[in-house]
């Protein structure tokens, strides 16, 4: 069982503040690698990059541009808390369908039948995964699997029953 898993578990409705701070976390260290060995951190270029007129703008920037992405974080686990992962990716693919459509129309990017295509079978597959949600919700919830409530005798049901007290 992964960390997440029973993180979500043992927290209930805290999870999602995890996960979003977990998440946050584990890539604090990769991006602190990443700037001690990549970046030039010599005073030339800190202030070519930071000027001293406009430091503090650049500093608010990316402080406004920090506190977005943990609300970006937040509503991610929020929408996953709220629908399921599988609506959440779902939603995630078809957000790119009307861009690459808007590029086909807007912009010169070639029209072939590969693009077209492929853009019609995003629509088409969620289409699909709409209705398929409304027909599961509509179906009432017995908490068994279709498989497992099998039709049985009386003498069956009996000692079933009996081997369960």
């Amino acid at each position: 069982m992964s960390a997440m898993s029973c993180i979500s578990e043992d927290q209930g409705a805290n999870s999602f503040v995890l996960a979003m701070f977990y998440n946050n976390v584990l890539s604090i260290p990769i991006l602190l690698a990443c700037t001690v060995f990549l970046e030039n951190w010599s005073s030339e270029n800190i202030n070519a990059n930071f000027p001293v007129d406009r430091r503090n703008n650049l500093i608010i920037a990316m402080v406004f541009s920090g506190l977005s992405s943990v609300f970006i974080s937040y509503t991610s686990a929020w929408c996953v808390r709220v629908t399921s992962s599988t609506t959440y990716s779902m939603v995630g693919a078809l957000n790119k369908l009307p861009i690459a459509l808007s590029g086909l129309i807007f912009f010169d990017a070639p029209v072939t039948l590969p693009s077209v295509s492929a853009i019609g079978v995003g629509f088409v597959s969620g289409i699909v995964y709409a209705l398929a949600k409304v027909k599961q919700g509509s179906k009432p919830k017995t908490g068994v699997l279709p498989t497992t409530n099998q039709p049985m005798s009386a003498s069956s049901q009996s000692a079933r029953d009996s081997l369960k007290s």
